[in-house]
């Protein structure tokens, strides 16, 4: 994590197995930090109190960062069954079950999932989640 402004920062993080605290550095100066667990990680600056960030850590290097309005790709997925899983700060994980092709056009098109009208629990659910629903359309071979 590079420092590029005039002030220093320490960078750190309580959660779960992946705590770090990187120390005081400067601008100019980089410090870098490995996650060994997968999941959430938040991030804050112990100078800067307003500066939070997360990480989300997978298990697998088909991962891609979603624009809402936007589809995304996964280059190179091999065939086979798997769970996509899609996730907004502002949401719980939202997962759909697809299948990826041995063969054909390369794009598999793939509806992430309709819009949701409850949750398991009768409660009707956010617009927020409905949103995002909407905003992750679809799985691209």
């Amino acid at each position: 994590m590079p420092n590029d402004d005039d002030v220093v920062h320490n960078v750190y993080s309580f959660t779960g197995q992946n705590q770090f605290n990187l120390g005081l550095y400067a601008k100019g100066e980089s410090r870098t930090v490995v996650f060994d667990q997968t999941g959430i990680v938040d991030v804050f600056c112990s100078i800067h109190h307003h500066m939070h960030a997360r990480v989300f850590v997978v298990p697998t290097k088909y991962f891609a960062n979603g624009m809402p309005g936007h589809s995304f790709t996964l280059a190179d997925v091999p065939p086979g069954k798997y769970v996509l899983k899609a996730w907004h700060q502002r949401s719980r994980m939202l997962q759909k079950i697809i299948v990826v092709p041995a063969s054909g056009s390369g794009h598999s098109g793939h509806q992430l999932g309709q819009r949701p009208s409850a949750r398991g629990n009768g409660q009707a659910i956010s617009n927020e989640t409905r949103r995002i629903w909407q905003d992750m359309k679809s799985f691209t071979r």
